[in-house]
């Protein structure tokens, strides 16, 4: 698996990376594979610091103004 990164791969790419080669290495000795659990892909969060919803953008109050209308 191929991917082009920015910066550092997630623990979840990490994993992915360890379970390919240990697949191929076991299968080339010709013993079953000790793979790691993925982790879950993690949801985005918009405002981390308070963890509340995010504010409706301005567009959206504009395009209700607009239905309104």
């Amino acid at each position: 698996m191929a991917r082009n990164f920015r910066g550092r791969p997630s623990r979840r790419d990490q994993v992915i990376s360890f379970n390919a080669a240990t697949r191929f290495y076991a299968a080339a000795k010709g013993v079953d594979p000790q793979l790691q659990p993925v982790p879950p892909l993690r949801a985005r969060v918009k405002r981390p610091v308070d963890g509340q919803a995010v504010a409706p953008l301005e567009k959206d109050i504009q395009k209700t103004i607009f239905e309104a209308i």
